[in-house]
Formats: C-alpha cells, structure tokens, sequence
C-alpha cells in the first residue's frame, strides 16, 4: 500500500555489513540508502534486466547448453554403442 506521495514501504532482509558498506557508498554519493536502493530498482526496470552481468569464474561455470548435449547420450548413440 502506498502513502500519499506513492511510496511504499518494503522490508527486505541483507547481511548487516552490506547494508553498511552500501550505505557508506551511497552517503559519499550524497545519497540516502533508501534513494541508492530506488535507483537501483528504477535501473532494473528501465533495463529489464538487473544493471550488471551475473557470471561465475571459469572453474565454477555452468557447462553450455551445447557442451552438455555432446556428453549426453542420446538413443542413437546407445545403440550405436551396443
């Protein structure tokens, strides 16, 4: 539900020390936490995606669709083996 001025308010939980840290950040930007996390939200729909790339490092990467196809059997395969 909002208030007059169509804000709402929403409870989330983050790891003390990074609510800090951001809040650390956001003040040397001459930011509220509560602005840095409402830009952050406006990025995320103006982008429709979150503002910054989600990868893994090498060692941890998710096998590729395609990498994973040539490891699979598939019915063909079995038989041709049999």
């Amino acid at each position: 539900m909002a208030d007059s001025n169509g804000m709402s308010i929403t409870t989330i939980r983050v790891d003390s020390d990074v609510k800090e840290d951001a809040r650390e950040v956001f003040k040397k930007l001459g930011l509220s936490f509560n602005s840095g996390v409402d830009i952050y939200l406006r990025a995320v729909i103006r982008g429709q995606a979150i503002p910054f790339d989600l990868t893994l490092p090498e060692a941890e990467a998710v096998p590729s669709t395609a990498a994973v196809a040539k490891r699979t059997p598939t019915p063909r395969s079995i038989a041709a083996e049999g």
